[in-house]
């Protein structure tokens, strides 16, 4: 590890970007007058130069949004000056002070309150040997802290510390259980004797590290930071009147969730007990009659991945065990005829067992090992509690991996009735950060690029 520390910036031409005395460039960009975007490329040119997290006018595209066309207002809604060793960017709601000896930025109200700084000293840090970068802020007493998607212990992470690294999180402890299931980049910092509220959205998919003031360091004072373990900074700093303000604007950067159907919000069934039985579509069948037996109102049942089990138990997605459940179609009838919709659990990897293994291996359908070329194996759930076995996970970001999946979900699974999919076990826990993701025939390194950026997004309204 050598961390360096960005300072010494000098304005371009552009009076919105800055170059570092080493080739890092920072970029401001203002989004709308209370959002401003920063940027900051150790190597003055991004890691990766497509975003899946920020929508321009509603879009997500699948292949990625260039960071580029993120829209920004025109410079002439803008202030910009500059004063000796700093520059200052006013819109009609905040003000940044640009300090160019060490890089640090101050947030103000245009009414003169300062609610924001970076710390000084070591704003902007990143590992010349390596590929972490880090984000250093300063830390008020009176603050609080919301937000980081699926995290355990308090609500307000004042003096916690959050890893953002998706895994299959088992019998984890809601108080102290670190890192869980689904997390999200992104925090809302509330000062209410202040009134000050402020959102960060860190557009970053790489493992991800949140300190909200868990590490003391007597040198540096107080402080928070973020840090992730590849890619660039690029955050989105919002400023609102208040926390629901602020999850809006989130929402509408970020993309909406794509609408649900109203049964979605009813009691939805789910025990693995069934599909591992033997008879296990009999004893789905008792199920449904006992629903209606004792008038229990069920909206859903989820199907577990019993269903598609082989011989030796391994779950093989796109697969029907037809001992368990010799007829599917007549199952999920007798579901329907009980007005209970079916939802089936799906898996994004198989086995090197599973039957079609070969089939997508021959169409370049799974992410690929640097080495060999060949599909990238790793070890993931594969049968009963605690057991595992080879397997590799489909690229989603290719062609041959996206349409096979999409027509084993059509021919496998709706083509029987089944109403919706179960995304499970999506932490994707590849082993090879040197592994190779199609990128939509732009290679990327899945390093860069988290299961998240692989999740549906709804539409989102700059």
């Amino acid at each position: 590890m050598r961390l360096t520390t960005v300072h010494k910036v000098t304005p371009t031409t552009n009076p919105l970007e800055f170059i570092g005395e080493r080739g890092e460039r920072l970029i401001l960009n203002v989004i709308d007058h209370h959002i401003i975007r920063v940027r900051l490329y150790p190597e003055g040119q991004p890691r990766l130069d497509r975003t899946w997290m920020i929508g321009a006018h509603g879009e997500f595209p699948r292949e990625g949004l260039h960071r580029d066309a993120i829209p920004s207002l025109p410079l002439d809604q803008l202030s910009i000056h500059r004063d000796g060793d700093t520059a200052t960017l006013k819109t009609d709601a905040l003000k940044v002070v640009i300090h160019l000896d060490d890089l640090r930025l101050e947030w103000f109200r245009t009414t003169g309150e300062r609610f924001a700084a970076d710390h000084k000293g070591r704003a902007y840090t990143y590992d010349r040997t390596g590929r972490a970068i880090y984000h250093y802020m300063e830390r008020r007493s009176d603050e609080h802290y919301y937000g980081f998607g699926e995290t355990a212990g308090p609500l307000d992470k004042y003096g916690q510390r959050i890893t953002l690294k998706p895994l299959d999180a088992a019998d984890y402890n809601a108080e102290t259980g670190d890192p869980l299931y689904k997390h999200y980049p992104l925090y809302i910092t509330n000062q209410p004797e202040r009134g000050h509220v402020y959102g960060l959205i860190y557009d970053n998919l790489a493992i991800t590290t949140f300190d909200m003031g868990k590490e003391l360091d007597a040198f540096w004072g107080s402080y928070h930071y973020y840090s992730a373990q590849d890619g660039d900074l690029d955050y989105y700093l919002i400023h609102g009147r208040n926390i629901p303000e602020i999850t809006r604007t989130f929402a509408r950067l970020t993309g909406y969730p794509a609408p649900f159907p109203d049964w979605s919000l009813g009691y939805l069934g789910s025990t693995m007990k069934y599909t591992e039985a033997p008879d296990a579509q009999e004893q789905l069948k008792e199920f449904v009659d006992k629903c209606q037996e004792f008038d229990i109102p069920c909206s859903m049942f989820h199907l577990s991945s019993g269903y598609s089990t082989d011989p030796e138990g391994r779950r093989n997605v796109f697969t029907w065990n037809r001992s368990r459940v010799p007829d599917p179609a007549a199952m999920t009838t007798y579901f329907h005829d009980a007005g209970i919709k079916v939802a089936a659990n799906i898996k994004p990897h198989l086995l090197t067992t599973h039957p079609n293994f070969e089939e997508v291996r021959q169409i370049g359908g799974f992410i690929k090992d640097p080495d060999t070329g060949g599909p990238a194996l790793t070890m993931m759930w594969s049968a009963g509690d605690g057991e595992s076995a080879y397997g590799a996970y489909i690229d989603f970001t290719s062609e041959a991996g996206y349409n096979w999946w999409k027509a084993k979900v059509t021919e496998q699974l709706l083509a029987y009735g089944v109403d919706a999919m179960w995304n499970d076990n999506n932490e994707f826990g590849l082993w090879d950060d040197d592994a190779i993701c199609d990128g939509f025939r732009s290679a990327i390194s899945p390093r860069l690029r988290s299961p998240a950026a692989d999740a549906a997004h709804g539409a989102g309204v700059l």
